[in-house]
């Protein structure tokens, strides 16, 4: 199932330990909680980068980790 993994399924996770409804996310970043669901069920993909961010930050969770982006290191 799509919320099981990628970028909704993460989304999801977060909202849920944060104890916050879809509805409540939404209106936070400015979309609708149709939206929500379909982002989180894996229907609709998260293209906006402002809309990401905004996601990122009202669920207090870096932007690579909800995009499911590695974070870069150095090697020294």
């Amino acid at each position: 199932m799509a919320a099981e993994g990628g970028i909704g399924g993460r989304v999801s996770a977060f909202r849920r330990r944060r104890g916050m409804s879809q509805e409540r996310l939404a209106h936070l970043v400015g979309r609708s909680e149709s939206w929500l669901s379909q982002v989180e069920r894996g229907i609709r993909p998260v293209e906006n980068l402002a809309v990401l961010t905004r996601l990122a930050e009202v669920l207090d969770v870096e932007i690579d980790v909800l995009a499911g982006q590695p974070t870069s290191s150095c090697c020294a």
